[in-house]
């Protein structure tokens, strides 16, 4: 999954990784918020 999102993110411009990083954020958000809830 990381690998093809990796190969993914080099066929894209600067706004694709804007929006990569966007989802990245919210990953990292509900990770937070799994580990806040258990």
């Amino acid at each position: 999954m990381l690998y093809m999102n990796m190969a993914v993110m080099k066929r894209l411009n600067r706004q694709g990784l804007l929006i990569a990083g966007l989802h990245l954020l919210v990953l990292l958000n509900l990770a937070a918020d799994f580990l806040y809830a258990s």
